[in-house]
Parts: C-alpha cells; sequence; structure tokens
C-alpha cells in the first residue's frame, strides 16, 4: 500500500532533483485521480441504489399492471356471457310478442293462452333487465379495470424515464472514469 500523502523532498536542481519533482508531480496526479475515481464511484453507487429502487417499483406497476388485465380480462368475459343472456331474453321477448299478437287478432282469442304469453313475456324482460343491469356493473368494473392499467402504465413510463436518466449519468460518470484513466498510460 502506498502513502500518497507524503512527498519526496530534493534541494537538488540535477537530474536527481529533476526526478523528484516529476515523481512529486506523479503523485499528486495519482492522488486527484484517486479521489476524482471516489468520488465517481460513490456516484455510481448512489445511482445503481437508484436503478434499484426504480426497478423495485417498475415491477411493482408490472404487477399492478397485470392484475387489472386480468380484471378487465375476466369482467370482459362475463360481459360477454350477460350479452348472450340479454340477446336471448330479447329473443324470447320478441317470439312471446309475436305469440301474444296472433291470440289477440285471432277469433275467440284463447284468454288463458294469452295470459301465459304475457307472463312469459315479463319474465323474459325481468331476465334482460337483469343481464342489462349486470352489463352495466361489469362494464363500470372493465373501466375501473381499464383506469388502474393506464395508471399502472403511467408509473412504469415514469420508471422507464428514471432508469434512462440513471443511465445517462452511469454515462457521464463511466466518461469522466475514462477521462481520468487515459491521462495515464498503462
Amino acid at each position: 500500500e502506498g502513502d500518497l500523502t507524503q512527498q519526496l523532498s530534493a534541494d537538488r536542481y540535477d537530474e536527481i532533483g529533476q526526478i523528484v519533482h516529476s515523481f512529486n508531480s506523479f503523485v499528486s496526479d495519482l492522488r486527484e485521480l484517486i479521489t476524482r475515481a471516489q468520488a465517481c464511484s460513490t456516484e455510481v453507487s448512489g445511482l445503481a441504489d437508484t436503478v434499484w429502487h426504480a426497478s423495485i417499483e417498475n415491477s411493482k406497476a408490472v404487477e399492478f399492471n397485470a392484475v387489472a388485465v386480468m380484471g378487465t380480462a375476466e369482467r370482459t368475459q362475463e360481459q360477454h356471457e350477460e350479452a348472450e343472456t340479454l340477446t336471448q331474453s330479447l329473443a324470447g321477448i320478441a317470439a312471446h310478442m309475436d305469440e301474444i299478437r296472433r291470440y289477440a287478432s285471432a277469433e275467440g282469442a284463447d284468454q288463458p293462452a294469452l295470459i301465459a304469453s304475457i307472463e312469459m313475456v315479463g319474465a323474459c324482460a325481468q331476465v334482460a333487465a337483469a343481464a342489462s343491469a349486470s352489463l352495466s356493473k361489469a362494464s363500470e368494473e372493465i373501466a375501473g379495470h381499464t383506469q388502474d392499467a393506464a395508471a399502472s402504465v403511467e408509473e412504469q413510463t415514469a420508471s422507464l424515464a428514471a432508469f434512462a436518466a440513471t443511465a445517462e449519468q452511469l454515462k457521464g460518470a463511466a466518461e469522466d472514469l475514462d477521462g481520468l484513466v487515459g491521462r495515464f498510460k498503462v
């Protein structure tokens, strides 16, 4: 281990004095290089910590986004099923309305059949109303999941911007180190 705080002294101005002066200058440059390298190392360490924290935040945002997307997929499937139920109920209503029209226009209309058809229309309308309400609720939940996913993407974008800024700082620190090391021939 070398002690870079020491300086050689020479009261001579001959070749030995020049060697001592050159050596002292070299040690001074080396001391400056080490000081600046330590500063760069500290900066790189801090930037690495920043990247670590940003990667944790990015990971959380990705997990949150995955949950939101899965929730959206589930609610979309439920919405599809409710839309099919609604379609079937509306088709049932239309069919029963045709029956009612036929019974009502026939001579000597069959009152019990007419009443049964009206009740079937009412039942189909209730199923359609329930399916419509469920469809509306699923749409609201999908909108919520979509907003959550958008917020998560925004967080990921901010995290990626932090990664880019940190990478730019690391590049600057690396250039500083290259400049310091480039002053010495190896």
